[in-house]
């Protein structure tokens, strides 16, 4: 058995691979929308994701926090953070929206991608944490504040994005809101 291991692995290559062994096959489906994409179309909405990130103003090492049902942009998310050095906080719907500003505050985000539907969440951040500068709204309709997921994408290029990215750094803070002790 190899030394190396996995250890030179990279998480944002994950996709890419996948995408160059199996472009037409299905990716994912999402039960929540009906939607189904292949690895290419997972890729490149990664990368498009990835890109309209770093767009904003976003840089390796800023903190975005997140917040969703299961749904397919999670997929998205958490591997653009991986592509763009970009660390992510994820959020848990079941948490009270004081305790996400908390959260959220105290990690320093910059940026915030929501689903429509935790609008007073979304509100509560904004106000209650001032380096949130940036707002993806994930959704059908067009956000009253920040971007649309979907305009965002259609706006950025699918080419990989162009962040040298290191094995040891981070994409995601693992936290949990105590119910696993």
């Amino acid at each position: 058995m190899s030394q190396r291991g996995l250890s030179g692995m990279l998480v944002g290559n994950i996709p890419v691979t996948a995408a160059t062994r199996f472009p037409d096959r299905e990716s994912y489906f999402c039960a929540g929308t009906g939607r189904r994409f292949s690895f290419a179309q997972t890729n490149e909405r990664i990368n498009r994701l990835a890109n309209g990130l770093l767009g904003l103003g976003l840089r390796k090492g800023d903190v975005v926090a997140f917040l969703s049902h299961n749904r397919v942009e999670m997929v998205e998310i958490y591997f653009a953070l991986a592509k763009t050095g970009i660390v992510g906080l994820p959020l848990n719907y079941r948490l009270a929206p004081v305790e996400i500003v908390e959260l959220a505050g105290s990690m320093g985000a910059k940026g915030l991608v929501i689903e429509r539907g935790f609008d007073e969440a979304a509100a509560q951040l904004r106000s209650g944490v001032p380096g949130i500068v940036h707002t993806v709204v994930i959704g059908d309709e067009a956000p009253a504040h920040g971007r649309g997921y979907e305009t965002l994408l259609a706006a950025s290029p699918a080419d990989e994005p162009r962040v040298e990215i290191d094995e040891a750094d981070p994409f995601y803070f693992n936290l949990t809101s105590g119910t696993t002790g």
